[in-house]
């Protein structure tokens, strides 16, 4: 699997909401495995049983709970590598509230998806597997952050080269509904995933995304840098037709008004940038 461990679009302010969860599941998964090991009342069979969601015995409150809960810490690595490069993108963009009501979402969404694909259609002993782990949550992250920032590019541990992520997402999902549909012919996930899980999460993710309007957000934002960019350039007849695509949109925008401004000072028309200073 490849993993993630940065983006080349940073945040501009500290993911607080992003490294809560990160601390919180790290603190269960080692708490759930020390258990297994440590003279303690609470031992890793008991985590499992109370925490983990099982769709032949479904309770509601564990659609809440089992993405806390990992298989070992190398099940941990990587969906913490994936909430870290996704998680802090999503959160400045829809703010720590929301954020943290979507991942949540996510989870319960993809566990249910997990849940009746299990009952329904899979074979009898998946109903009995217990699912862990936050991959539909981080999914759902993964669906949100390629609609807010479908130009940035991912560095993934051993990829000599930064692949842009609407490339990631097309792979992610064409490998999930792959294994998904597998698991439709065979009865069960040969791999142990829960990749309907995975499925529903994005899904959720990237219709929220859409229903948010952060496909807008994000045009908005490209067509600003890509206009600042030309006045970098010194190319102001370009960024003047930038900015006002972008006015347009946004004819409030005083940031868009300045950079215009900018740029018909570069273009030599003192009259038009005075007005969008003013």
């Amino acid at each position: 699997m490849l993993l993630p461990y940065t983006s080349d679009r940073r945040p501009t302010r500290f993911p607080a909401a992003t490294v809560a969860l990160l601390l919180l599941t790290a603190a269960v998964t080692i708490a759930e495995t020390a258990g297994d090991h440590l003279s303690h009342p609470v031992r890793h069979g008991s985590f499992i049983a109370l925490l983990a969601l099982v769709p032949a015995h479904f309770r509601p409150l564990n659609l809440f709970t089992y993405f806390f809960l990992h298989d070992g810490f190398g099940h941990l690595v990587i969906n913490i590598l994936y909430l870290w490069v996704f998680g802090a993108g999503v959160e400045e963009a829809i703010g720590r509230k929301r954020f943290l009501l979507f991942y949540v979402a996510g989870g319960v969404i993809g566990g249910i998806f997990q849940t009746l694909f299990a009952l329904k259609v899979l074979a009898p002993a998946e109903a009995v597997q217990p699912i862990m782990g936050a991959s539909a949550a981080c999914a759902c992250l993964i669906g949100l952050y390629a609609v807010r920032y479908y130009r940035a590019r991912l560095a993934f541990v051993g990829l000599p080269f930064q692949p842009q992520v609407t490339l990631v997402v097309m792979l992610f999902l064409a490998v999930e509904m792959g294994m998904g549909a597998r698991s439709l012919v065979i009865g069960a996930a040969v791999d142990g995933a829960a990749h309907w899980a995975h499925i529903g999460g994005f899904a959720f993710g990237l219709a929220s995304g859409l229903m948010l309007g952060l496909d807008s957000a994000a045009r908005r934002a490209y067509l600003t840098s890509d206009a600042v960019s030309l006045l970098d350039r010194t190319d102001p007849g370009a960024a003047i037709r930038r900015c006002e695509t972008l006015l347009v949109k946004d004819p409030e925008n005083p940031g868009t008004h300045r950079d215009l401004a900018r740029a018909w000072i570069q273009f030599g028309d003192r009259e038009q940038a005075d007005a969008h200073y003013t």
